[in-house]
């Protein structure tokens, strides 16, 4: 989000502003080579700069200023940066209009109608050479970059008085001065092409084909195509497929009665990194009875995680005889027991979650041919559970009231 105040309105608070430190924003992408509008007509040219708030609060930004050597464009008072949110400064005559680059691009500060620019050929960056320097309300250089060796360094220039934002004599320091910090794009890149950091704030820059201005440069770490969740019988069947991944560890299935609680119950590996369409299958064996709702959580590799919609489902589960639970109902100081058939010797999962279908307690026991009996472990509150039993060729399910 992008926000600026009338300068009338910010009078009375600016004075308490406490301005961040230097990094807290940078440039993030620059479009130099522009196909229409290149460097002309000034002010509305195809060129614009791309800010980016690497924090996570937001930054005020106000009376901050840059320049190029040629012009300088300071920042309305008033004017903030959300946290992790980008601010793109250009001319929408010569950006956004029907036959720009960019056609119906949203601008966040104008440097044709702002009245906010001090020198000459106002928004041109040379393709052959020159720097971008943001400083900040004090005239301390926050982030600077410069292509093919930069242009008439060292410059001083002067910026805009603009409302409480007075002029500001500034200095751009040569590129090999030993106080210069600037970030080498090596160059202006090709025609429509804009440079940019390869994630956002990061310190890799690169051409870009495809720009993004105002948006994200670091590519999603999965590119979902569906996520399905069908019942059948005693089971859900889950199914999505991804057009991309990056860095994905594994995926979650996450399962929910009402729609707000999710509790994990299945999980699945991701494939790391790839760019082809793959295909994922799940099912879940114990379904809860009637609808309920199925949302996919997605895990990289450094614990990031992204959880993509829900989408619900009606089962139709069928409980079986063979299961009893007893006493039942039964009071909190009652021992419950589990009464069931097998006709063979096998392990079987027993599963006690809450009717919102979060987890209780969950254990593997091996049982015999024949009839079972299991005790349930000493239930903490008065409720309804249920309990489930699968295995392979096993499932079983009961509600169980504790009182």
């Amino acid at each position: 989000m992008k926000l600026i105040l009338s300068q009338c309105a910010l009078l009375t608070v600016a004075l308490s502003v406490v301005y961040p430190a230097q990094a807290q924003v940078v440039i993030n992408e620059i479009y130099i080579n522009a196909v229409a509008n290149d460097g002309s007509p000034n002010p509305n040219t195809g060129e614009w700069i791309e800010l980016y708030n690497t924090t996570a609060a937001t930054v005020d930004v106000s009376c901050w200023i840059i320049c190029d050597g040629d012009f300088c464009v300071t920042l309305p008072a008033g004017t903030t940066i959300a946290a992790g949110d980008f601010f793109l400064i250009g001319s929408a005559a010569g950006v956004s209009c029907v036959s720009c680059d960019f056609p119906g691009l949203s601008i966040d500060l104008d440097w044709a109608t702002c009245g906010c620019t001090a020198g000459s050929t106002i928004g041109t960056f040379t393709n052959s050479g020159e720097q971008v320097v943001l400083f900040d309300n004090m005239g301390t250089e926050v982030n600077s970059v410069y292509w093919s060796g930069g242009q008439n360094l060292p410059a001083n220039q002067s910026s805009a008085s603009l409302g409480i934002c007075g002029s500001q004599s500034l200095t751009l320091l040569a590129i090999a001065d030993p106080s210069a910090s600037y970030e080498n794009i090596v160059n202006a890149g090709g025609q429509g092409e804009s440079k940019v950091r390869t994630t956002n704030g990061g310190p890799t820059w690169a051409s870009e084909p495809a720009p993004s201005p105002g948006v994200s440069n670091t590519p999603l770490p999965v590119t979902l195509l569906f996520f399905d969740a069908t019942a059948s019988q005693n089971q859900v069947n889950l199914s999505w497929s991804t057009a991309s991944e990056v860095n994905n560890d594994y995926f979650t299935i996450e399962r929910s009665q009402n729609a707000v609680d999710f509790s994990p119950v299945l999980r699945i590996k991701g494939a790391g990194n790839s760019t082809q369409h793959l295909s994922y299958s799940a099912i879940d064996p114990g379904p809860l009875p009637g609808r309920s709702y199925y949302r996919l959580r997605q895990t990289d590799f450094d614990g990031t995680t992204e959880i993509f919609q829900m989408v619900p489902v009606t089962a139709n589960v069928s409980l079986t005889h063979d299961l009893v639970l007893y006493p039942q109902p039964a009071t909190l100081d009652s021992p419950v027991k589990v009464r069931f058939s097998c006709t063979i010797e096998t392990e079987m999962e027993l599963v006690i979650t809450s009717v919102k279908g979060k987890m209780i307690n969950e254990w593997v026991t091996r049982t015999h041919e024949g009839m079972n009996e299991i005790q349930i472990p000493h239930m903490d509150l008065p409720g309804v559970y249920i309990i489930t039993l699968n295995s392979p060729g096993f499932f079983y399910r009961r509600q169980l009231v504790i009182y």
